[in-house]
C-alpha cells in the first residue's frame, strides 16, 4: 500500500513539470509575444540577433519565468524602446540574464529596471535610457532581488527640468 501511495506521489509530482516549456525566440521573433503566452516555469530563449528586437511597451517578466540571450554574451541580444518605451520590471521568481536593455525612455515617475525580492538579473547591460518628464529617471534600478555581473552606463538626462533623474540604483 505504501508502495502505491509512493509511485502516485512521483506520477503527479512529475506531472507538474511536465508543462514547463522553452519557448524559443527567433533571429526576427517577438519578445512581447513570448512573454505573453507563458507560466511560471517557462523558459523564454532568445536567439543572438544583428540587430535589436525593438519593444512597443515595457516588458513585464511573469512570476518564475526565465527571459534568457541564447548565446551567454550580453551583446548578442539587444532589447531595444526605440526612445519611445520603458524597460523592464521583473516580477517574484523570475530570472533576466545574457541580454542588454537599451533606448527605453522613462515618463512621468517610471523607473528604468525592478528586481523585485527573490528575482534575479545576471550578465545584463542597461544603457542609454533616459527621462523626459518631471519625476522620471533615466534609469533607475530597484534591487530587493539580486543584479549580478551587470553594467549600467551611457544612460542620461533628456532636459533640465527639475526632478529628474539620471541614474539610481537604491535597495
Amino acid at each position: 500500500m505504501a508502495y502505491k501511495a509512493l509511485l502516485s506521489g512521483l506520477i503527479c509530482t512529475a506531472n507538474l513539470f511536465a508543462f514547463a516549456k522553452t519557448i524559443n525566440v527567433p533571429e526576427d521573433g517577438d519578445i512581447q509575444f513570448a512573454i505573453t503566452n507563458v507560466v511560471s516555469g517557462d523558459h523564454i530563449v532568445i536567439a543572438a540577433s544583428t540587430e535589436p528586437y525593438i519593444i512597443t511597451k515595457a516588458i513585464t517578466v511573469p512570476s518564475g519565468v526565465t527571459l534568457r540571450g541564447a548565446s551567454g554574451d550580453r551583446n548578442d541580444v539587444v532589447i531595444s524602446g526605440n526612445k519611445a518605451v520603458g524597460g523592464m520590471t521583473l516580477s517574484s521568481g523570475s530570472v533576466v540574464s545574457n541580454l542588454t536593455l537599451t533606448s527605453c525612455v522613462s515618463k512621468g515617475g517610471t523607473a528604468g529596471v525592478t528586481i523585485p525580492k527573490d528575482a534575479k538579473m545576471e550578465n545584463c547591460r542597461i544603457t542609454s535610457c533616459y527621462s523626459t518628464a518631471r519625476g522620471s529617471w533615466g534609469v533607475a534600478v530597484k534591487i530587493d532581488g539580486t543584479l549580478k555581473k551587470s553594467c549600467i552606463d551611457g544612460n542620461y538626462l533628456a532636459s533640465d527640468l527639475d526632478g529628474h533623474r539620471g541614474i539610481a540604483v537604491y535597495a
